[in-house]
């Protein structure tokens, strides 16, 4: 048998369903709330660049003669005389400007001139003519 309910329960009931589900809403939206603000906090402390941009020029700027300061004589390995590594750049155009930037030898021989990429990495420190400077460094290319 079932019990009929009255008109104060029956109202009672639904007013419990209601708020039941208003709190759960409630709940979900907090959580949803919560999760973008951890995202907001990750962003601020991320240091990530992308960049749409295509590629202009590719240059090698040829590693000089190691040279020893006591003798100022060039240093030699094996026989061969010694020079410092060979560095890469690449120029980039995108939309507003050009930038020169360092880039691995992987990375130059990777990238081919007037095709367009998604280069990606952060902001870093470059040694330029002596002088430290706050500069782009992209770690990866990805072709589009």
């Amino acid at each position: 048998m079932s019990k009929v309910l009255t008109q104060e329960e029956i109202i009672a009931k639904a007013v419990a369903e209601a708020l039941a589900k208003q709190e759960e809403k409630t709940a979900l939206r907090l959580q949803e709330q919560e999760r973008q603000f951890e995202l907001k906090q990750k962003q601020k402390l991320e240091n990530k660049i992308s960049l749409g941009c295509t590629v202009v020029e590719k240059s090698i700027i040829q590693g000089k003669p190691i040279i020893d300061k006591d003798t100022k004589q060039q240093k030699e390995v094996n026989g061969e005389p010694a020079f410092y590594p060979d560095k890469y750049t690449a120029k980039l155009s995108f939309r507003g400007g050009e930038i020169e930037t360092p880039i691995n030898k992987d990375n130059f021989e990777l990238l081919d001139i007037g095709l367009d990429y998604l280069a990606l990495g952060r902001l870093g420190e470059v040694k330029e003519f002596g002088a430290s400077v706050i500069k782009p460094i992209f770690t990866q290319f990805i072709k589009i």
